[in-house]
């Protein structure tokens, strides 16, 4: 047997307020093979759906009528008892159910759905007294109550649909995995790790949910995977959002068929994308080959080494290494690209160049300003790279990582101070400062994107001085609040951290001027 719907969009509000698909007064209560629990007198309003369903099928007559009584705010929720009943002259199949298609305003949720979504999708059935199968003519469900999640005062508006016959409709999925194309080649190989945190944006031109368009978000996982679930049959297509610095080495979007039949809808498992730092005829995107953070917040992490942690902090001091609680520059990180990778074509010159970091948390929920910094490591003529090391407080650790006091690689004191043998001495660097960027913390958020000019230091490596990469230091202090900031660093996402905040690692992105005639 096919579902049927039957669509109408209502706005809710203490006292109620109502907008209906249709004009109609009210039919008086028809009476009949009925329930009787709650007759249309009795409701604070009734909504009366007089289409037919001519794509699916259409040939069940309405009209059908949602009553809604006892509309009320409790519990920090907007409620009200609903109940379905067919006031036609036509049978139809049951299950009957209601979809929601559009909950309005933005962020306003639906609570206690049988197939636990939330917005867009959710689904409520409602229960008979006389469960034959069949919704005959006068027969009224039980009352089911539905929760809205809104503030005292705020009207909930939504555009939904009455389902009869569809018990297996909500059961389609799209899902796949977006990677870091690494060869560029549109293929993902072993090796090629999964990219974290990327949004997936999912829309449906959708016969059944016309007039209001069918839209979800969902955010890939640690490993790249993501799920669209409890989907209508259907047509969608589906991307990723863009990711600054990045370029598709797949088709940007894809276009999904799901059919649907008695026994349920199709599933749809390789909606996958690649992506890989992007290249252009005037633009070049370059990845960090090293980066590292050193700390001397607390004297304990003085010795310890953070190299392969997902994250890369900025930040402040709790009172170690000599700086007082609450001072300026007690976490830093150091990145460094690798300029080879970029050869500057014949006839163009250097127009911009722009350090990309991508913010993935912040220490706490205080209000904090933040200035970043950018200088230049400082090292002697043919001195080696500093060491990145293997070193991570992030648990669990990827294969080939370690705890923070075990592991080899640069950290604030090192060997050559003292220090913990396995470590070795943070570089030193020049103290100018080639570049910064101020912020409010009310202002980012994780996956926001910090951008800072460096074009005089990349400038600077390409007219001969040394590239030894570039440190970030936090040079604001209030004197009395300890703060921190934290990057994506490479390590998140080519290590396979699976922490839920790994964000994309440091980007150097250089504009070139087109060719002169």
């Amino acid at each position: 047997m096919n579902p049927r719907r039957w669509s109408f969009l209502i706005l809710l509000l203490v006292p109620s307020l109502l907008i209906g698909c249709s004009d109609d007064p009210v039919a008086p209560d028809p009476g009949g093979g009925g329930e009787g629990v709650l007759a249309t007198g009795a409701a604070d309003f009734v909504v009366r759906i007089d289409a037919t369903s001519p794509q699916l099928g259409g040939s069940i007559q309405g009209p059908f009528l949602l009553l809604v009584s006892n509309l009320r705010y409790e519990a920090g929720t907007l409620a009200a008892d609903m109940v379905l009943l067919n006031a036609g002259a036509d049978v139809a199949p049951e299950p009957v159910g209601l979809v929601f298609r559009t909950l309005l305003p933005e962020g306003a949720a639906v609570l206690g759905a049988d197939n636990g979504v939330t917005g867009p999708g959710a689904l409520f059935w409602f229960e008979f007294a006389n469960d034959d199968g069949m919704w005959t003519p006068g027969e009224s469900s039980f009352p089911r109550t539905l929760r809205f999640a809104v503030d005292p005062g705020v009207a909930v508006g939504f555009a939904a649909d009455i389902l009869a016959g569809g018990g297996q409709l909500l059961q389609g999925s799209i899902s796949g995995t977006v990677w870091n194309d690494l060869d560029r080649d549109g293929v993902r190989d072993p090796g090629e790790p999964g990219m974290g945190m990327v949004t997936l944006l999912l829309e449906g031109d959708l016969p059944i949910m016309a007039p209001l368009p069918f839209h979800l978000e969902a955010v890939t996982d640690s490993t790249g995977a993501y799920a669209f679930t409890n989907l209508p049959s259907g047509a969608y297509v589906l991307g990723p959002e863009p990711l600054p610095g990045r370029a598709f080495t797949t088709p940007a979007l894809l276009h999904v068929l799901l059919g649907g039949d008695d026994g349920g809808v199709s599933n749809f498992e390789g909606a996958d994308f690649g992506l890989a730092p992007l290249v252009g005829p005037n633009i070049t995107v370059i990845a960090a080959e090293a980066d590292a953070m050193v700390r001397t917040d607390l004297d304990a992490r003085r010795n310890d080494n953070h190299g392969a942690d997902p994250f890369l902090g900025v930040g402040g001091s709790r009172g170690g290494g000599g700086i007082p609680y609450g001072g300026a520059d007690g976490i830093r990180s150091f990145i460094r690209f690798p300029m080879y990778d970029c050869v500057a074509v014949p006839g163009m010159g250097l127009a911009k160049a722009t350090l990309e970091l991508t913010i993935a948390a912040f220490r706490d929920g205080l209000h904090q300003s933040y200035e970043i910094s950018v200088s230049p490591v400082m090292a002697p003529w043919g001195a080696p790279a500093w060491p990145e090391g293997n070193g991570s407080e992030v648990l669990p650790h990827p294969p080939g990582v370690v705890w923070v006091d075990e592991a080899d690689g640069i950290a604030w004191v090192g060997a050559g101070d003292g220090g913990d043998a396995n470590n070795v001495t943070q570089p030193d660097f020049w103290p100018q400062v080639d570049g910064k960027v101020e912020f409010e913390q009310d202002q980012m958020a994780p996956g926001d994107v910090v951008r800072i000019d460096v074009t005089a230091l990349v400038e600077g490596w390409w007219s001969g001085m040394p590239n030894h990469g570039l440190v970030l230091r936090d040079i604001t202090s209030d004197g009395q609040t300890f703060k921190q900031v934290w990057f994506g660093s490479r390590d998140g996402v080519e290590r396979d951290h699976t922490d839920s905040r790994v964000q994309p690692g440091p980007r150097l992105v250089l504009e070139f001027e087109a060719p002169q005639p």
